[in-house]
């Protein structure tokens, strides 16, 4: 199987590489620095780069196509899936996000799933926060990553946000009946 890397700067100090083979996506991860191209760019590439320009101009792109990405039929797929529906510009919280795929409770394991997700950006786990602040973000530069992301989406009024701001956020309303499992396919 032949991987390609593409590397996008979705913002200032915001390298992202998605690596992905013929048909999907495989995972993104936080980088320190832009590479060149690896290999011919396959179909994914070429959407995942018109989406990033779109994020990129402040515009909603829209779930990115999952068609790419390869859900899998567990908890974390459950959660990672789930993460889609938080619009563009809002957050939900662990516990929210809980709660809409069946498990109320399990606001703690919903954000472990967050910090496993192999398509940071592409599958906003930066928009899960935590009921009283931030909560954590394991790419790039932590919290301070997923500030600058929400600020970029129009979410938080300053890239380096207090306290209050975390509390001021605009959060999206969800109900489990906001999350029936889509196809992947």
């Amino acid at each position: 199987m032949t991987e390609t890397a593409i590397t996008v700067k979705p913002g200032p100090g915001l390298v992202l590489q998605i690596t992905g083979d013929q048909t999907h996506i495989l995972g993104s991860r936080w980088i320190s620095r832009q590479h060149q191209l690896s290999g011919l760019m396959p179909e994914w590439g070429d959407v995942a780069m018109r989406w990033l320009d779109r994020w990129r101009s402040g515009v909603d792109p829209g779930l990115f196509p999952a068609r790419f990405l390869s859900f899998p039929q567990s908890f974390s797929g459950q959660v990672w899936l789930a993460m889609c529906d938080v619009p563009h510009g809002q957050v939900a919280t662990y516990g929210q996000l809980a709660r809409a795929i069946g498990r109320p409770g399990a606001a703690r394991a919903v954000a472990g799933a967050c910090g496993r997700n192999p398509w940071p950006l592409l599958v906003p786990c930066h928009r899960i926060v935590a009921a009283g602040g931030s909560g954590g973000y394991s790419g790039g530069q932590g919290v301070r990553t997923k500030a600058n992301l929400l600020f970029s989406e129009g979410a938080l009024p300053d890239p380096t946000p207090s306290p209050t701001d975390w509390q001021r956020i605009r959060r999206c309303s969800l109900a489990s009946s906001a999350f029936p499992l889509r196809q992947t396919g």
